[in-house]
C-alpha cells in the first residue's frame, strides 16, 4: 500500500531532473582488453521502436600512466580513428563489436547518444561485454560482465586478496577515489587515487596495496563524483566477475521546522549508486515522541553532489520533498524539506534538514 501510494503521488511535485535517467541512453564498460590470445566482444541491443545512433568512445592511458589518450583498437576488422566509432542500431536489432589488437592493450569505453537519440525515448541501449581467452582460434575461457554502473559508494567482499583485479574509469570531471581495505578485524590500509577526466586504472589489489598480507576481507570504494568499475577474481588461469553493488549507508537526520519549532529526527538506510534506491526511514520521532510508522519509503536522484528525494508517509498522510544542496557521503549534509498533506492536498511548510553519516 505504501509503495503504491507513493507512485500515485510522485507526479504531484516530482522534478524532471529526478526522472532523467529512466531510459538507458548510455553504456559504459570500465575495462576493455585486447591482444594476442584475448578478445573483447561487446553485444549491444536497441529494443526501442526507432533507430539508435551514438558514438562508441574509447580511452587508454599513456605508457607512463600520466595522461589519457584516445584508444584505437581494431573493431570488426577495421582500425578505429580518434578513439571513436559511429553506432547505428535499427529498432529491435542487436550489434556485435569484436575488439582486437596486435599487442596487449587495455582501456575503457562509453557509448553516448547522438542526434535525435539524445532525447528520443523510443530508442535506447542494452548490452554486455565478454572477454574471450583464445589459443589460436579456440576459446579456452570466457568471462561476461554487464555495463558498469555509476559508482559513488560500493563494497566488494572477497575470499582471496591476491586474486582480485580491479579496473576503474572516470568519464566525469576529475575524481578523488578513496579505497579502503578491511580484514575481519577492521581497516587494514587506505589509498587515494586522483583520476583526471577519462583516466583509467587497472591493477591487482596487491599492486594498489603493496606489502599487505591478507586472505579474505572487503574493499570499499568511495568517490564524490561518479566513476565506473569492474572487478575480477582469478583462480589459476580462470577469471570470473565480481558485482559492483551499491553499498549500504546509514544517516542520522534532523529536520527543524520554523516558526513552530517542530523537530523530527530519524535514521535513514540507503543504497547509493547513480541514484538513491531503497532509501528507508528506520526510526522516526517528532518532538521526541516515536512515530507509529517509521519505515517510510524514499526514492530520488544523486547527481554531482545534489540530492533530490521524495518521502511518503501513509500514517502521517504526508509527502516530504527533500532537496540537499550539497550531498556528500562523509561530511554533514544540509538542505531543505517541503511538507505537503495528501488529502486535502496542501503545502504545510518548509524546514531545514541536516544529515550526518553514521557508518
Amino acid at each position: 500500500m505504501k509503495r503504491t501510494a507513493l507512485v500515485l503521488t510522485l507526479s504531484i511535485v516530482w522534478s524532471a531532473t529526478a526522472c532523467a535517467q529512466d531510459i538507458d541512453k548510455e553504456l559504459a564498460f570500465a575495462q576493455i582488453a585486447a591482444g594476442p590470445g584475448l578478445n573483447s566482444v561487446l553485444n549491444i541491443a536497441n529494443r526501442g521502436t526507432t533507430t539508435y545512433t551514438g558514438s562508441f568512445n574509447l580511452f587508454t592511458m599513456s605508457a607512463d600512466g600520466s595522461s589519457s589518450l584516445a584508444w584505437n583498437p581494431t573493431i570488426n576488422g577495421t582500425a578505429t580513428t580518434n578513439g571513436q566509432l559511429a553506432i547505428s542500431i535499427p529498432a529491435g536489432n542487436t550489434q556485435t563489436l569484436t575488439i582486437t589488437a596486435p599487442s596487449l592493450q587495455v582501456g575503457f569505453g562509453t557509448i553516448t547518444p547522438t542526434g535525435s537519440s539524445s532525447t528520443d525515448d523510443s530508442s535506447f541501449l542494452e548490452g554486455d561485454l565478454t572477454y574471450y581467452f583464445m589459443s589460436g582460434q579456440t576459446v579456452t575461457d570466457s568471462v561476461g560482465v554487464g555495463p558498469s554502473a555509476q559508482i559513488y559508494l560500493t563494497s566488494i567482499p572477497f575470499d582471496n586478496f591476491s586474486n582480485i583485479a580491479l579496473a576503474l574509469a572516470n568519464a566525469n570531471s576529475s575524481a578523488s577515489v578513496q579505497l579502503t581495505l578491511y580484514s575481519d578485524s577492521g581497516s587494514v590500509a587506505n589509498q587515494t587515487l586522483s583520476m583526471a577526466q577519462n583516466a583509467h586504472v587497472a591493477k591487482y589489489l596487491s599492486e594498489i596495496f603493496p606489502g599487505v598480507q591478507l586472505t579474505g576481507g572487503r574493499l570499499d570504494i568511495l568517490s564524490q563524483t561518479y566513476i565506473y568499475g569492474i572487478a575480477l577474481t582469478q583462480a589459476g588461469s580462470q577469471f570470473s566477475s565480481l558485482p559492483f553493488d551499491a553499498a549500504n549507508k546509514m544517516f542520522n537526520w534532523t529536520i527543524n521546522f520554523t516558526p513552530t519549532s517542530t523537530t523530527w529526527t530519524g535514521t535513514l538506510n540507503a543504497r547509493l549508486v547513480g541514484s538513491l534506491v531503497d532509501f528507508h526511514v528506520t526510526t522516526l520521532t517528532k518532538n521526541g515522541q516515536p512515530i507509529s510508522e517509521p519505515d517510510a519509503y524514499l526514492s530520488g536522484t544523486y547527481i554531482n553532489g545534489v540530492g533530490t528525494v521524495m518521502d511518503y508517509s501513509e500514517a502521517l498522510n504526508q509527502i516530504q520533498y527533500w532537496t540537499l544542496s550539497s550531498f556528500s557521503l562523509q561530511p554533514t549534509n544540509n538542505g531543505t524539506v517541503q511538507i505537503w498533506s495528501i488529502s486535502p492536498f496542501a503545502y504545510l511548510g518548509q524546514g531545514q534538514v541536516t544529515l550526518v553519516p553514521a557508518n
